[in-house]
């Protein structure tokens, strides 16, 4: 717009000139100025008056096109103004939305709030309803473990219940086989109680007999002079008992022997009283039993008589003595081995066979010992017999040491620790036994020899 409004100045500028030039030619007043090329300038002006009739044509069009603009800046302007109040309109229907957003978001926000607590609720609800379901599974499991437990007791029960009805099954049928001899069994099992009552009667006589009140006073009287029993002594019999049992069998058959003889005593008896009175019964059974038992007792001595000129006392003395020796031997060289003491061992591991151990050892002593002294009364030799005595009394004194400072104790269950050196001096003790024993076989050897 600017330069078309330059454009139409300049224009009027030229116009202006034009028509002062032109007036002063036809007024006859020749400028001063005109020159020789004038109508250079007259094709100039035409061609700028063309210009101009142009550019007035192109202004007009310009101005009406400009006029057309104005109308649509109007029109637009007023699609402004119209455009501002439909967006202040809608400004405002987006504030009150905006509001209305607002607090739905707010709304929204708790029931979000409360959906969350509910969630949680309902979170905890399913938590708390597994746990619950997961102790019911357990429970269930337990007592499907024991369900599955009891139907195999169960099945086992029927099992054992099927066996068993078997067995009394064959049980019964035996008892239908064997039914007459039980009969038979039970008769003579009568028959029997009624032999045992007569025994029994003639045992309680035979006790009235033997009860004498002076006998029972003797006893009495002796038991108060020997006075009460060691309580080692009586530590060991009570252990004797307990350890050492005899078979039922074996009890059986004694019983039964004894029972033997009781009765062949008492027919021995009532055959001998009719015929020299009841008052001298009693020592006629003596005599007859002495004189039935007179041809056994006579072969006993004549084997024990060719026993002794086959096995003589110092063989045994000697067995006995390097028994002794190999004994003490290893249990001194095993608590040596070993770092312990093994009597100690053997009495916390196995207090039975300790026990039998004791016993057997205290024996052995009293054996060895009855040994010795009838070897010394069969030793000729004065040097035999002074070296078994001598070995003997030493003995002794090992019986002695080992009864008080092992055996009473073992006995009592007291602790008693014995040092391995110990058991070394009991094995050199019977080790010095072997020496007599050996001089006196030696001394037969040459006797012997001398004779033949």
């Amino acid at each position: 717009m600017r330069v078309l409004g330059a454009t139409l100045v300049w224009l009027r500028v030229l116009t202006a000139v034009a028509d002062e030039a032109a007036v002063g030619i036809e007024g006859g007043v020749v400028p001063t100025l005109v020159c020789a090329s004038l109508p250079e300038d007259i094709a100039q002006i035409a061609t700028l008056t063309d210009r101009l009739v142009t550019t007035q044509s192109a202004v007009m069009a310009c101005e009406t096109a400009s006029d057309l603009r104005i109308e649509e800046i109007k029109d637009l302007t007023g699609k402004v103004k119209r455009a501002d109040e439909l967006a202040q309109m809608a400004e405002t229907k987006l504030l009150e939305e905006a509001r209305s957003s607002v607090k739905a978001q707010q709304a929204l926000t708790e029931y979000k709030r409360l959906h969350i607590t509910a969630l949680a609720q309902e979170v905890e609800r399913r938590e708390s309803a597994e746990k619950e379901v997961g102790v019911h599974k357990a429970a269930q499991a337990t007592l499907s473990a024991e369900l599955r437990e009891h139907q195999e007791a169960v099945d086992l029960l029927k099992s054992e219940l099927a066996k068993e009805i078997a067995r009394g099954l064959s049980l019964q049928q035996d008892v239908m086989k064997y039914r007459d001899d039980v009969i038979e069994m039970l008769a003579s099992y009568e028959q029997l109680k009624d032999e045992h009552k007569a025994l029994g009667a003639i045992h309680d006589e035979a006790l009235d007999h033997l009860a004498h009140p002076m006998l029972a006073d003797y006893l009495a009287a002796r038991s108060n002079e020997l006075g009460e029993m060691r309580p080692e002594l009586k530590a060991a019999l009570a252990k004797a008992r307990s350890v050492i049992r005899v078979p039922e069998d074996v009890a059986a058959a004694v019983a039964q022997g004894k029972n033997a003889l009781l009765q062949s005593h008492e027919n021995i008896r009532s055959n001998v009283a009719p015929i020299v009175g009841d008052s001298h019964a009693t020592s006629a059974t003596v005599v007859v039993v002495g004189v039935l038992m007179a041809p056994p007792v006579y072969v006993v001595a004549i084997f024990v008589r060719s026993l002794q000129r086959r096995i003589q006392a110092q063989h045994v003395v000697l067995v006995l003595n390097f028994l002794a020796m190999c004994f003490f031997g290893a249990v001194g060289a095993s608590s040596v081995v070993l770092d312990t003491d093994v009597l100690r061992s053997l009495q916390t591991s196995s207090p039975s066979g300790y026990i039998l151990l004791q016993l057997l050892t205290l024996g052995f002593f009293l054996v060895h010992s009855g040994t010795s002294v009838l070897f010394l009364l069969c030793a000729a030799p004065l040097k035999v017999q002074v070296g078994g005595a001598v070995h003997l009394l030493v003995s002794l004194g090992v019986v002695a040491h080992y009864y008080e400072h092992i055996w009473a104790k073992a006995m009592l269950d007291m602790d008693h620790p014995v040092h391995a050196g110990t058991f070394f001096a009991y094995a050199f003790v019977y080790l010095l036994g072997l020496g007599p024993a050996l001089l006196a076989a030696a001394y037969d050897k040459v006797r012997d020899a001398k004779r033949s």
